[in-house]
């Protein structure tokens, strides 16, 4: 058979790589950044027997392969490195296509198979390392403190490319007592690149190379004082000719920038503060072409740009006339919360009551004549329950007729209905249903018992007091806690009671031994000694 013949073409008028690499597809215009082309695999017309991979595969072992046109789609994905050329080495791409071709089989022989391949180059480069990109023209301050020294370096891009002034401003600020002499600044671009895996050393460790694309020194000579500084502009120019980029997603190579700002000391140790920085193959000119070409693409630009990024859209601006309020950020009231009390609905008999404020208690609150729910909604109690005045005592109460009364009353009243409650209102007027209060503290006043209300029909009404009342009750509680304590001492007898009291218990048993006897003496005499003479 006759040998085949390969070429690998790209579509007509463009080249293999289509799209842009490094940037991911958005607007119909942009499509997914692969590798179009064809493979012509040219025979005689009796065709040749071949053994493909890829773009065609025969039935059997071996197939007849006439001359005809294969096209291939490989898509480009968006973290490979880019190409390029470098002294001892570097990346490149190509396309390779092969034909396996049977070989000639004899009586007494068989050739061996034949591959026939062909291989053209592809120059890919990452489109994301444009200087013009809004994501790198984002300022910067970076500041080191050293002995008492303090260097600020500002920035206003990060991506440069060839032929592209590098420009910060450095201050340098001394906080010390004594005083400092300043000599110069130093500027310098460092390129490092790194080789990994190179058969050429020993024990396989990386070779690193450092250049300096650019440098700038400035004599200053100034003395600072403290709390004094001193400003100046430095500058590098990056070489028009600069063909290598930043490179760091390759395997085995990588190529970083750094922008390194000395601050030179008479006295003392020097100050350097080191800045990454990226460096782009692409003239500026070219990137504000290509990226107007391309348009907006997220990963090149800032939040809120165009592209197919996500956008926040814009606060609602107010109307004519209306004044718009900073409010702090808080949650709002929830509907159940920790600390809920059920209480009876009282907003159709009250005309102050809302079903919202009666609904939850959030927080208790502390004044004087706030009152506390009657009862929870677990109905349990408890020796530290509030009771009907919305006043927690640990302690037993004394057992007295007023206080018997009260509670019993209070039973009654929370076994068939709650009590009523009344806030703000107008003393005598709190007989019907009123607006639950919030919790109290236990300094709540107590309220007045009415004679109206509970004793007469088995109810209890419990009003706020105003300033009169309030003196009133006072002095009541006063005369109330005197009664009650000369009482408690009123139940104990004095020396002289008892003794009596045990002379007669003993002669009620003599008389009862030995018969009636009586007696003209009286208690006291009996108990004086009697003489000889009597």
């Amino acid at each position: 058979m006759s040998q085949a013949r390969l070429t690998l073409r790209p579509p007509p008028n463009i080249e293999f790589v289509q799209g842009f690499p490094g940037i991911p597809p958005g607007a119909p215009d942009r499509p997914q950044a692969a590798v179009k082309g064809a493979i012509e695999v040219r025979v005689a017309a009796e065709g040749v027997k071949a053994n493909p991979i890829n773009v065609w595969q025969a039935r059997e072992e071996y197939g007849v392969l006439h001359a005809q046109d294969f096209p291939f789609y490989i898509r480009i994905p968006e973290s490979i490195p880019p190409s390029i050329s470098l002294e001892k080495g570097g990346i490149k791409y190509e396309l390779i296509a092969s034909v396996c071709i049977k070989g000639k089989k004899g009586l007494l022989r068989r050739d061996k198979p034949t591959i026939t391949a062909t291989s053209t180059p592809v120059m890919i480069d990452k489109h994301e390392l444009h200087s013009t990109w809004p994501v790198y023209q984002q300022p910067e301050t970076r500041s080191h403190t050293e002995g008492g020294v303090t260097l600020t370096v500002d920035r206003s891009r990060t991506c440069y490319g060839p032929g592209d002034r590098v420009e910060v401003s450095a201050a340098v600020k001394t906080e010390a007592l004594h005083t400092g002499i300043l000599r110069g600044y130093e500027f310098t671009l460092r390129e490092t690149t790194v080789f990994r895996g190179s058969t050429h050393s020993k024990k396989g460790a990386p070779i690193v190379k450092n250049v300096h694309i650019g440098e700038q020194k400035v004599p200053v000579n100034v003395t600072l004082y403290g709390g004094t500084q001193h400003k100046a502009s430095l500058v590098v120019t990056i070489p028009p000719n600069h063909a290598s980029a930043t490179l760091t997603a390759a395997r085995h190579i990588d190529i970083t920038y750094t922008l390194s700002v000395k601050a030179l000391m008479g006295t003392g140790k020097h100050v350097t503060l080191e800045l990454p920085v990226i460096v782009s193959n692409w003239p500026r000119a070219v990137s504000l072409e290509a990226m107007r070409r391309i348009g907006m693409a997220p990963n090149v630009c800032l939040p809120g740009q165009g592209g197919t990024g996500h956008t926040h859209p814009p606060p609602a601006s107010s109307s004519a006339g209306s004044t718009t309020e900073s409010k702090p950020i808080s949650s709002p009231i929830p509907k159940v919360a920790s600390m809920t009390f059920a209480r009876p609905s009282t907003a159709s008999t009250h005309p102050y009551a809302t079903a919202d404020s009666d609904t939850t208690i959030s927080r208790p609150s502390a004044g004087q004549f706030n009152t506390v729910p009657v009862e929870k909604a677990n109905g349990s109690s408890a020796a530290s329950k509030p009771d009907e005045f919305g006043v927690t005592r640990a302690a037993e109460q004394p057992k007295g007729g007023g206080s018997d009364r009260t509670s019993s009353v209070a039973s009654t009243e929370r076994s068939s209905q709650y009590a009523a409650q009344t806030i703000g209102g107008v003393p005598g007027h709190s007989g019907g249903n009123g607006r639950i209060a919030p919790y109290a503290s236990e300094t709540t006043a107590f309220a007045r018992q009415r004679a109206s209300t509970g004793r007469s029909q088995a109810r209890l009404t419990i009003a706020n007091l105003n300033d009169n009342e309030v003196e009133e009750h006072a002095k009541a509680q006063r005369a109330h806690s005197a009664t009650v304590q000369n009482t408690s001492r009123s139940k104990w007898m004095t020396a002289e009671d008892e003794k009596k009291r045990l002379y007669e218990t003993a002669v009620a048993k003599v008389e009862r031994v030995q018969g009636a006897v009586a007696r003209a003496r009286s208690p006291d005499d009996s108990l004086l000694p009697r003489t000889l003479g009597q």
